[in-house]
């Protein structure tokens, strides 16, 4: 069965998927029926759908929940940006761990629309910075204005998901409509506007989906630029920028971390100048990083650097030797879609083990990588879903019922989601490590015509495609 014409993107015979289904296949369904194509006008329609769906979610939960926390984080130095009192973005009453770039694009957001333009923040007697000051938030009060500001994050979240699934060759067809809607489904994604406001955790994700996608087509230095913006945005995308940096082949590698570094540069250094030593508190996460809470690390009671180097200094170690141990094994393979997307997931499910506090938006960046991971493979994983309820349940954006369990054995409910998390993450990898690999036959290179990543075809053998795990004819050579 041919791709459809005019329809680019969408590989829709299932031959060029079949060894991306052998090796990710863990028990999942494989649903035939997604790879039908799509026109371009079907898939903005699904992207609208897909927003609906990310508005009524929020909606909901934010009503019942009610109160929206956090927001003083983010909205005090965006606040402090659009009028233009840079050095008050961070301060010490604000105790922000918010990094610049959302507050930048929140700040451009008000300007523009004026929702909350009115906005000021309450000042301590004596302060220098006015009414600009960081110890209460006046404005915007109203849960209208802050969840209008904050969902503009959604965007970027949605166009690295279609980015990603286009590059794996899963776009411009169902997979891409569906995976979009389940995604705004889902409650965790909502939970960063609707519970906590955090909407640089979407922000943050989105960008490492967009790196992965630009990763999968072997465009390093736009896969390095995404990393610098996302590192801009939030701190755990280190645990994603590590994976990258393995996985690259050695002369990308350069050009990745270069582009990465050179755009944070670009956008740090300046704005450290003008926004002081506050900007560095934010970057590091320093308020975020508790002494104390209900999960395993915290109830060690670390402090100083045992604290971080058990809270943040070791999931990066693990996703760096994780990342080192599958290059090992699976060489340049470890480059294709299904083995980096696995990879990465699994790296930032780490987070979930070694957290010093647990919230309901915290599950969000593993919830979108499970899902990634599902429709690059093209099997919707049971396991998947049920995770995704039950992660939502226990930690919901709202008062749920079970939060009482989790209220009585916060350890034990950890450990069953950050473990099985990593479970269903690390399956793909571990399967891709079993099949093996020849580096060089069967990997994915993209394909010229622009429809994502397509299986090498050996010469030896005109009308055959020599793929990884068994002989299958290419249709496109007959």
């Amino acid at each position: 069965m041919a791709t459809a014409p005019g329809v680019p993107g969408c590989l829709g015979n299932r031959s060029e998927h079949t060894e991306m289904d052998a090796i990710g296949s863990t028990g999942g369904l494989p649903f035939p029926w997604l790879d039908r194509p799509m026109s371009p006008l079907s898939c903005v329609f699904g992207w609208l759908l897909a927003t609906a769906l990310f508005l009524t979610s929020v909606g909901i939960w934010h009503v019942v929940g009610g109160v929206i926390g956090d927001r003083v984080e983010g909205v005090a130095p965006a606040v402090a940006i659009e009028h233009g009192a840079l050095r008050c973005a961070y301060l010490p009453g604000v105790r922000s761990s918010v990094p610049p770039l959302f507050p930048l694009m929140a700040a451009g957001v008000m300007e523009i629309t004026r929702v909350g333009a009115n906005a000021t923040v309450t000042s301590e007697a004596g302060s220098p910075c006015g009414s600009v000051e960081g110890k209460s938030v006046v404005g915007p009060e109203s849960a209208r204005d802050l969840l209008f500001i904050g969902l503009f994050a959604w965007p970027v979240l949605l166009g690295g998901f279609v980015a990603l699934l286009r590059g794996a060759g899963r776009g411009r067809c169902l997979w891409e409509v569906v995976g979009a809607c389940l995604l705004g489904c889902t409650p965790a994604v909502a939970a960063t506007i609707s519970d906590y406001f955090h909407p640089e955790d979407l922000l943050a994700m989105g960008l490492i989906l967009a790196a992965l996608a630009a990763a999968i087509r072997s465009r390093w230095i736009t896969a390095g630029l995404c990393i610098g913006l996302a590192v801009c945005a939030k701190q755990y995308v280190l645990l994603a920028a590590i994976p990258l940096v393995v996985a690259a082949p050695r002369p990308a590698r350069w050009r990745l971390v270069s582009a990465a570094l050179a755009t944070a540069t670009v956008v740090l250094v300046p704005l450290r100048i003008t926004m002081g030593r506050g900007l560095v508190d934010a970057l590091t996460g320093a308020y975020a990083t508790t002494t104390s809470s209900g999960t395993v690390v915290g109830t060690l009671h670390l402090h100083g650097v045992a604290l971080l180097a058990a809270s943040r200094l070791l999931p990066l170690v693990l996703a760096g030797a994780l990342a080192v141990w599958a290059r090992s094994r699976l060489k340049t393979a470890v480059c294709r879609p299904e083995a980096l997307v696995a990879l990465v997931a699994t790296s930032l499910a780490l987070r979930l083990a070694f957290e010093t506090n647990l919230f309901s938006y915290y599950f969000m960046a593993t919830s979108v990588s499970l899902i990634a991971v599902d429709f690059v493979v093209g099997r919707l994983r049971p396991g998947t879903i049920g995770w995704i309820v039950v992660s939502s349940a226990l930690f919901p954006p709202a008062f749920l019922p079970p939060v009482l369990v989790t209220a009585a054995v916060p350890q034990l409910a950890q450990l069953a989601l950050a473990g099985s998390g990593l479970f269903l993450a690390a399956a793909p990898l571990y399967r891709a490590m079993r099949a093996g690999s020849d580096p060089g036959r069967g990997t994915r290179s993209p394909d010229p015509a622009g429809r994502g990543t397509v299986a090498a075809a050996s010469t030896t053998q005109p009308g055959r495609s020599t793929i990884r795990v068994s002989q299958i004819p290419d249709p496109r050579a007959t």
